[in-house]
């Protein structure tokens, strides 16, 4: 933030926050989803070039590293945890925070140059007996264990066509086939693994020998990652013309659908049509009306926190911007946020 503020290039960061939890994805910075009201599940999308990106997830201004703070905060909230037999707040869901950096540049005309940061917590696998007696417990670890064990898969086909690449040269790589869409967090990271990117992973171990076999099996899959090789490239186009491209290709596949072809070849140009009027919805606002939509959020999320019993902290927020709190008249102040 602070190389963003020093540059004299226009600039707009944005922030998601969502889970995968029994294989579905949820925006955890869509207010409803803490007041009681289950938030929906939301798809995952790949425009061909574009790349792969959630429908309906809310992308959400900060103008500083607080903002980004507070954001992360009230997703952690909402987040889906549970007791186990090992830890009694234990991640039961795959988290992914994002930040959506834009940056204009004046010089050679007016162009954006556009990335992403990921900060992803992957839950950690676990055996069923470690996940408790609860059946929605064992169902979560199912859940778990199985998109992880897709994930490492599919890392292991991408070191063996890394492998394949070095030995051969890149045509010996088209035999491979990676299986990216196996679950939601593989397609989720296909990018992170796959793409124009530079991508870092830590592993965490415990130091006990009782977890030896578990400690193994985590350094190998980290040596596995280690074998993948992404390209990072520069994003960048002239103001306006990705929308204008996607604007383009929406009415190219209009004229598509009103041409004979079988119904396989039309619901695939539906999709396709699909996919581009979401990224065309998702890019086209401008950066005065992405503010005053995640204005509105910031409204809701404190009207949220209000409904749950708010922290200690959060009432210090409250009395620093010199504002007071409106808490619900049931709040029992002996029991609000008993955990903090």
């Amino acid at each position: 933030f602070t190389e963003l503020r020093l540059s004299s290039a226009d600039h707009l960061v944005k922030v998601s926050y969502l889970e995968i939890y029994n294989e579905k994805v949820r925006d955890l910075l869509v207010p409803g989803g803490a007041s009681g009201s289950a938030a929906p599940s939301l798809e995952i999308r790949q425009h061909p070039d574009i790349g792969v990106f959630v429908e309906g997830l809310t992308l959400n201004v900060a103008n500083e590293p607080q903002d980004v703070m507070r954001l992360v905060e009230f997703g952690h909230k909402i987040r889906v945890v549970g007791a186990t037999n090992l830890n009694a707040a234990s991640s039961r869901s795959h988290a992914v925070v994002t930040l959506h950096v834009e940056r204009t540049v004046l010089d050679r005309g007016r162009r954006v140059r556009r990335a992403q940061l990921h900060a992803i917590d992957l839950a950690g696998s676990e055996r069923l007996e470690s996940a408790g007696n609860l059946e929605i417990r064992q169902r979560e670890s199912k859940a778990i264990n199985k998109s992880l064990s897709a994930l490492s898969f599919m890392i292991s086909k991408l070191a063996a066509r890394e492998h394949q690449m070095s030995r051969l040269g890149v045509g010996a790589a088209n035999g491979i086939h990676i299986p990216y869409r196996s679950s939601k967090l593989t397609h989720l990271l296909s990018e992170a693994l796959m793409g124009s990117c530079k991508t870092v992973l830590l592993a965490c171990v415990a130091p006990v020998a009782s977890k030896l076999a578990m400690t193994e099996s985590t350094v190998q899959f980290a040596s596995s990652a280690k074998k993948v090789r992404t390209r990072p490239v520069k994003n960048e186009e002239m103001d306006g013309c990705l929308v204008q491209a996607l604007r383009a290709e929406i009415e190219q596949l209009k004229e598509m659908l009103g041409q004979s072809g079988s119904d396989h070849q039309q619901q695939d140009v539906v999709e396709r049509m699909v996919t581009a009027q979401l990224l065309h919805a998702q890019l086209s606002p401008t950066k005065e009306e992405i503010k005053a939509q995640s204005q509105a959020f910031e409204t809701r999320r404190r009207q949220v926190l209000q409904n749950l019993g708010l922290s200690q902290s959060e009432l210090a927020s409250f009395a620093s911007r010199g504002e007071v709190p409106k808490l619900r008249a049931d709040a029992d102040p002996y029991l609000v946020n008993v955990c903090d």
